[in-house]
């Protein structure tokens, strides 16, 4: 038995968003950009991760993420644990409440 909450399923498309946390759609517009690259998504998620904390691990949380987002049958992910994980200056997490230009993003996250 299956219970759907309508308005929580998956769209017609057969895709899954990701939560904007409040000014996270310049990150999520790039994690969705990764997904849709096949051999990077696969890439990802077969990728060994030596983390011993999975909350810690951006490895971890990426996988998490592109699984959620090819095999989920809700409508989207919600990058919270992603956004305490990355760290751009090594110690605290990224902000979900400040926007930030995708590039400025990419350059950090890489």
């Amino acid at each position: 038995y299956q219970r759907r909450v309508r308005g929580f399923e998956k769209a017609a498309c057969g895709y899954v968003g990701l939560k904007n946390l409040g000014a996270t759609c310049y990150m999520n517009s790039l994690m969705q950009q990764f997904f849709m690259i096949p051999q990077f998504r696969m890439g990802l998620l077969t990728a060994e991760d030596h983390e011993i904390d999975q909350d810690e691990s951006l490895l971890y949380q990426l996988q998490a993420m592109m699984g959620y987002l090819q095999e989920s049958e809700k409508k989207f992910y919600d990058t919270k644990n992603f956004c305490k994980a990355y760290k751009p200056d090594g110690i605290q997490p990224m902000n979900p409440l400040i926007q930030m230009d995708v590039d400025e993003f990419f350059n950090m996250l890489i």
